[in-house]
Protein backbone atom coordinates (compact mmCIF):
# COMPACT_ATOMS: atom_id res chain seq x y z
CA UNK A 1 0.00 0.00 0.00
CA UNK A 2 1.06 3.14 -1.00
CA UNK A 3 2.55 6.10 1.95
CA UNK A 4 -0.86 8.37 1.81
CA UNK A 5 1.75 11.28 2.83
CA UNK A 6 3.97 11.00 -0.71
CA UNK A 7 2.83 13.02 -3.25
CA UNK A 8 3.74 11.77 -6.64
CA UNK A 9 6.66 13.35 -8.80
CA UNK A 10 3.98 13.63 -11.51
CA UNK A 11 1.68 15.62 -9.62
CA UNK A 12 4.43 18.14 -8.54
CA UNK A 13 5.36 21.24 -10.69
CA UNK A 14 8.49 20.93 -12.75
CA UNK A 15 10.60 24.02 -12.12
CA UNK A 16 13.17 24.79 -14.26
CA UNK A 17 15.09 27.11 -12.12
CA UNK A 18 18.81 27.34 -10.54
CA UNK A 19 19.81 26.08 -7.47
CA UNK A 20 22.90 28.06 -7.74
CA UNK A 21 25.26 29.73 -9.83
CA UNK A 22 26.22 27.74 -12.99
CA UNK A 23 24.70 26.01 -16.03
CA UNK A 24 20.22 26.38 -15.84
CA UNK A 25 19.57 22.34 -15.71
CA UNK A 26 18.75 20.62 -19.17
CA UNK A 27 16.94 17.86 -18.76
CA UNK A 28 13.39 17.38 -18.19
CA UNK A 29 11.67 14.57 -16.31
CA UNK A 30 9.92 13.38 -19.54
CA UNK A 31 13.76 12.72 -20.93
CA UNK A 32 15.08 11.32 -17.78
CA UNK A 33 12.17 8.49 -17.56
CA UNK A 34 12.15 7.86 -21.60
CA UNK A 35 16.00 6.72 -20.85
CA UNK A 36 15.12 4.56 -18.20
CA UNK A 37 12.29 3.36 -19.88
CA UNK A 38 14.23 2.34 -23.04
CA UNK A 39 16.94 0.79 -20.62
CA UNK A 40 14.62 -1.11 -18.92
CA UNK A 41 12.69 -2.32 -21.99
CA UNK A 42 16.27 -3.44 -23.71
CA UNK A 43 17.93 -5.00 -20.05
CA UNK A 44 14.86 -5.00 -17.88
CA UNK A 45 14.07 -3.18 -14.56
CA UNK A 46 17.73 -3.76 -13.15
CA UNK A 47 19.71 -2.13 -15.32
CA UNK A 48 17.59 1.16 -15.16
CA UNK A 49 20.24 2.24 -12.34
CA UNK A 50 20.90 6.38 -12.07
CA UNK A 51 24.19 5.51 -13.32
CA UNK A 52 23.12 4.04 -16.59
CA UNK A 53 20.39 6.69 -17.08
CA UNK A 54 22.69 9.71 -16.56
CA UNK A 55 25.66 8.01 -18.54
CA UNK A 56 23.24 7.47 -21.00
CA UNK A 57 22.24 11.28 -20.86
CA UNK A 58 25.90 12.22 -20.68
CA UNK A 59 26.02 13.42 -17.08
CA UNK A 60 26.72 12.15 -13.79
CA UNK A 61 24.42 10.01 -12.03
CA UNK A 62 24.42 13.29 -8.89
CA UNK A 63 23.04 15.44 -10.94
CA UNK A 64 19.75 13.66 -11.91
CA UNK A 65 18.66 14.04 -8.00
CA UNK A 66 17.80 17.90 -8.65
CA UNK A 67 15.35 16.31 -11.20
CA UNK A 68 14.33 13.45 -9.36
CA UNK A 69 13.75 12.08 -5.91
CA UNK A 70 15.77 8.86 -4.70
CA UNK A 71 14.44 5.92 -6.71
CA UNK A 72 13.20 4.62 -3.21
CA UNK A 73 10.10 7.13 -3.34
CA UNK A 74 9.30 6.70 -6.89
CA UNK A 75 9.38 3.11 -7.98
CA UNK A 76 8.55 -0.48 -6.76
CA UNK A 77 9.57 -3.51 -8.32
CA UNK A 78 7.44 -5.55 -6.49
Amino acid sequence: MADENVTSIWMQPEVHVRSGPGRRPGYSREQITRTAVRIADAEGVEAATMRRIAGELGTGAMSLYRYVPPAATTCSTS
